[in-house]
């Protein structure tokens, strides 16, 4: 029987869910010093609970960054307006 990626649990309401599965730094130095992160998403089984924290913090996410391009949209209409 499948188990949750997150906590572990068993059970048969799973859910798939493409999560962040890792991340790694790199620094390259050639002729000028780069850095790069890298991050590894996959298709994971989660539980009904860990999948509702999932879409909820991906959803908290979009709201707060479109409240953001709105909020620096607006400061330009009124700085630029008056």
């Amino acid at each position: 029987m499948a188990s949750c990626y997150h906590c572990g649990k068993n059970g048969s309401s799973l859910h798939r869910r493409n999560v962040t599965t890792g991340s790694s730094k790199g620094t390259y130095y050639g002729k000028s010093v780069s850095f790069s992160s890298r991050t590894y998403n996959g298709l994971r089984t989660l539980c009904e609970d860990c999948a509702f924290s999932h879409d909820k913090g991906i959803i908290r996410r979009g709201i707060i960054s479109r409240w953001i391009i709105v909020a620096i949209l607006s400061y330009i209409i009124i700085r630029y307006k008056f």
